[in-house]
Parts: C-alpha cells; sequence; structure tokens
C-alpha cells in the first residue's frame, strides 16, 4: 500500500539519508524528511500503526537553515527506550565566498509525547577548511547506552579536500557528546552505522579512489563507547558508481550483512560476516540473478530489528529510466534469493528501509520504506508472512 507522507509545491528529497523511518513503543509511525524548498528538517506522524495518511508535526519549529547562504542535507532519524526521536542531518556554506568550512553535523530530538521539537545543537562543528562536504551523509543508530553518529566530511591534505568518515557519540543519560573518531581518511564516503547485540558499533562506506573502482569497506569498534575501529578492506571488488550508498546490518543471531550494488553486472548484492569469526573473514558476495540497480537499502523486519531475515529493496536501473521503479526486494537466506516482487512502477527514486538495531517497535510481518517520487516522499509497506 502507498501512503504519500508529503504532499503539495514543495520539493522533498532523500538522496543522502540513511534510516528515516521510526515507530514508538505503541506501533505509531513517524518519518522524518528534508524539505528542499523550504531548506527544513520535517517530521511527520501516521495516522494509524498501519497509516492511510501523513501529518506535519510542529512545522512552526521544524529547523531551518542556521544561514540563507547554506544547505541542508536530509536527516538520519532513530528512536530511543522513551520514544524518544533523535535527529540528525547535514548542513553546509554552500559557496567559495562563504569559504571556511561546513557548519556540519546538527541534531535535535523530537518528543513523540508532545510532537514536539527539542533545543537544536551543533555536534561536529567547523573542525575542518573545505566549502563543501563530499557527497555528504550521516547516519546513526541507538544502543542501550549510546546514540552513535558517523559521518563524511573533507579533510585537507597539502591543499586539497580528501573525502573521509569520521563518528561521534553520546551517553543517553548525558547531555555532552564525545571527542570526533576517525574512521576511514582516504576517499571514503556515504557511511551507514548498526550495532552489535551487545552495542558494539559497526561501520560500513563507500571507497571511491581518485584512479580505479570504488570499493566497500567495513569497520567495527573496540567497544560500545568506540574509541577505534578495526577495519575490513574491501568486502567486495567494486560498487556500481560513486553515487550508490551501502547500508549495513545485524540478524538475531548476530551475524552482519552489507547490501550493495556490484559494478560488473548492476545487481543488488549482500556480503555476510558470521557471528564468532574474526573481522576479517567475511563470506563471498552473495549476488540476485536479476535486476540491474542504482542502490540498495538493507533491514531486516519487524520488532527490535534483530530479526532471523535479512530484506533488500532497491532503485532499478533501466534503459528507459535510470531509476524506474523501487521496491524489487529479496530476503536473503545464506546464498538463496526468494523472488523479486515490484511495488511501485513509477519512476522513483532512493528508497529507504525502516531499520534499527533497538527500540524501533513494529510488526513482525511488516517489511516498510520510504522513497522519493515526483518530487514528494511516499511510505510504503509489504506483509510478509511467511517463513524464511
Amino acid at each position: 500500500m502507498v501512503v504519500a507522507v508529503t504532499s503539495g509545491s514543495d520539493v522533498y528529497g532523500i538522496k543522502e539519508a540513511s534510516r528515516m523511518v521510526v515507530r514508538t513503543s505503541d506501533g505509531t509511525p513517524y518519518v522524518a524528511v528534508h524539505n528542499e524548498t523550504q531548506q527544513e528538517i520535517e517530521v511527520y506522524k501516521g495516522n494509524a500503526t498501519v497509516p492511510t495518511s501523513f501529518s506535519i508535526q510542529d512545522s512552526g519549529n521544524s529547523p531551518g537553515l542556521r544561514a540563507s547562504s547554506h544547505d541542508n542535507y536530509a536527516p538520519c532519524a532513530s528512536i530511543d527506550a522513551n520514544d524518544v526521536i533523535h535527529i540528525v542531518w547535514y548542513e553546509h556554506k554552500g559557496s567559495l565566498s562563504q569559504y571556511g568550512g561546513p557548519v556540519g553535523v546538527d541534531y535535535i530530538t523530537f518528543s513523540t509525547s508532545t510532537d514536539t521539537f527539542g533545543t537544536r545543537a551543533n555536534i561536529a562543528n567547523t573542525f575542518l577548511t573545505t566549502d563543501s562536504p563530499p557527497d555528504p551523509g550521516v547516519a546513526s543508530c541507538i544502543t542501550e547506552n549510546y546514540h552513535h553518529v558517523v559521518f563524511s566530511e573533507n579533510r585537507q591534505t597539502r591543499g586539497k579536500p580528501i573525502p573521509s568518515v569520521y563518528y561521534i557519540s553520546r551517553h543517553l543519560l548525558s547531555s555532552a557528546w564525545g571527542g570526533i573518531k576517525t574512521v576511514g581518511l582516504n576517499q571514503h564516503r556515504y557511511p551507514d552505522i548498526a550495532a552489535q547485540p551487545g552495542g558494539v558499533p559497526i561501520i560500513t562506506a563507500v571507497k571511491k579512489p581518485t584512479f580505479g573502482a570504488p570499493t566497500v569497506e567495513a569497520w567495527i569498534a573496540n567497544q560500545e563507547n568506540a574509541t577505534s575501529f578495526t577495519v575490513k578492506a574491501p568486502l567486495n571488488s567494486t560498487i556500481a558508481n560513486s553515487y550508490n550508498i551501502c547500508q549495513i546490518l545485524v540478524d538475531a543471531f548476530g551475524n552482519e550483512y552489507v547490501g550493495l550494488p556490484v559494478l560488473t553486472t548492476g545487481r543488488p548484492s549482500a556480503i555476510r560476516h558470521n557471528v564468532g569469526d574474526s573481522w576479517a573473514t567475511w563470506q563471498a558476495a552473495s549476488e540476485a540473478v536479476t535486476g540491474g540497480c542504482d542502490n540498495v537499502s538493507i533491514a531486516t523486519r519487524g520488532n527490535g530489528g534483530y530479526s532471523a531475515d535479512k530484506n533488500l529493496i532497491y532503485n532499478a536501473n533501466d534503459a528507459a529510466s535510470k531509476l524506474s521503479h523501487v521496491g524489487d526486494f529479496y530476503q536473503v537466506g545464506g546464498s538463496n534469493w526468494k523472488p523479486q516482487t515490484e511495488v511501485d512502477s513509477g519512476v522513483c527514486n532512493h528508497a529507504r528501509m525502516k531499520w534499527s538495531p533497538l527500540h524501533n517497535h513494529g510488526e513482525t510481518s511488516l517489511l516498510e520504506w520510504v522513497y522519493e517520487k515526483t518530487d514528494d516522499i511516499y511510505y510504503e509497506y509489504l506483509s510478509l508472512n511467511r517463513t524464511v
């Protein structure tokens, strides 16, 4: 069932976004979106557990630009045990006349008990010296004790900006954010983050060198409150192109999965790390037998995120329209790919599935996502009442 989240003349986009859909403990769905026309971060609430409509909340306080010369990018939303939504997004200075660096990563809470925004904060300020971010991306997740955020940024090397990935966290009982930690410093972008059942964060990102094909890498932290990371590079030989994102999740058993497109075939694929194996040991990529795609979003279905089955949804790439449809999804069990289902045949972009490693409640038989279509954001779900 397709439900419009936004409507009207304003343009909405989610190209740079990670996870945007959350559910409260009573099952109410919320979506955080980027209004590109107004340059605001907005929150929409569903009218029921299985929504038939969405309405904007606390619109008079939707966070906008700090200055008219800036640009906002799409948000990432996570929800905690008290049903408070935590939203992060990227704002940067958009012209050389404003040279001096991006504003960085902004953060705000949204109370679902009052449907109001909290106080905005800048958690990763201008600590570098470039005028704009590299294919900006921000992702976050919440574990039992911490809110984890990963973001892409340019660092200056010999006067040239080098896309890099950084991490920052905050204890949920504290208002103070920790120091920024380095994850990847060599042409890394489009990060995503998840966490193991014990709370240790894991990160994936695209590495796009100046010469040669892009690859995907993955990192694991040394502890829940991460102070360092161990990298596995690369996870695969190539992905489709520099505009593609990859996503990471953990299943009910503690196995990690990265979903990504493949350069040579254009097909969606998943790479698995088995629980108990060293971080250096990942399985060979499992690739769909059909379909071409521009980007992949990956999730487990069900309450709390740690379900046993995995699902991918991707924007298909065909000759008639580069992004011709959304929603050919696959359930991944070992190397077996289930039949695909086309869920919207229109011209759609950038599907993002609902998933969080903790607290993001929902029906165990429901697979949910949002996506772009004709300048608006749409919500859709599938009921998956079958055994994987």
